[in-house]
Parts: C-alpha cells; structure tokens; sequence
C-alpha cells in the first residue's frame, strides 16, 4: 500500500510539474504551411550535385529547374511572368551545355499547345502546334532551314 501511495504522488507531481511548466513556458505552435507560405525560393542538393532541383515564385508565377552534375540546367518547367503570357505553362529541355533546345508551352489567345525545336545556336528550326488565334485550331508545322528560310509544311 505505501508502494502505490508514492507511486501517485510521484505521478501527481510530475503532472503538476508539466502543467506549471506549460503555462510558465508557454509553446510556439509550429505550421510547415506558414513556412512554405512565406518562401519564395528553395533548393535541394547533394554531394554530388550542388545545385540540384531550384524552384522559386516570380511575381506569383511558379518555377522548378532541374540540373545537372556538372551545374547545367537540363529540365525547366513553370508558368511566364510576363504580360500577355502569365500564367501560360512551359516544359524546356536542354543539351548537355545548358541551351535551351526544346520548348513544350501553351500560348495564343486559345491557349493552344506549341512545339519549338531549337538547332545547337538557339535557332528555331521546326516550330508546330494548332493555330494560335483561330477558333477551329487548325494544325501548323513550320521549318527553318539552314539558310533562314522559314516554310510552311502544314499551314495555318
């Protein structure tokens, strides 16, 4: 009896304690959701690539790059800032140098989706999608040549 007796004072105490103690102290509740509400950019990496995955908010417009060893991006994705393209989604894929080489994105007053293949100097050379202001979307393919020249192969 005397056993049980010490027992539930201990444990009496030890709640009184933890009770005093949490008003006295007080705690900060802790919300990730508040955290991630006030970063406008965050990085993840490791050692062997110090760079990583890099993603921000531009002007409420969101944005992911991805990569490589060697500190080239090789993966972008996210929707443009910029007036007359807000908020219109794109996915870019780079060569191995980090240019730009091929664009997937959705645009024109239809928000419809085109296709831009870019040459080893930036050059657009084959450009397709469906038509960008009509409203049947009519499909297009154009192509670059090496001398410049633009042709329709599938025109609007």
């Amino acid at each position: 009896m005397p056993r049980l007796k010490n027992f539930i004072l201990v444990a009496s105490f030890a709640f009184l304690g933890g009770f005093a103690a949490q008003l006295l102290m007080g705690t900060a509740a802790v919300h990730a959701q508040d955290v991630w509400q006030k970063a406008r950019a965050f990085q993840i990496s490791d050692d062997k690539n110090s760079r990583g995955i890099m993603s921000y908010i531009n002007d409420g417009q969101p944005g992911q790059f991805f990569y490589d060893e060697k500190g080239q991006v090789r993966l972008q994705m996210g929707t443009y800032p910029a007036a007359g393209e807000r908020g219109m989604p794109l996915l870019g894929l780079s060569d191995k140098d980090g240019h730009l080489r091929l664009l997937f994105r959705i645009f024109g007053e239809n928000e419809v989706p085109v296709i831009i293949m870019k040459d080893n100097q930036g050059r657009d050379r084959i450009v397709m999608g469906l038509d960008l202001s009509s409203p049947d979307q009519t499909p297009f393919l154009k192509v670059t040549g090496k001398d410049g020249a633009t042709r329709d192969i599938l025109a609007q």
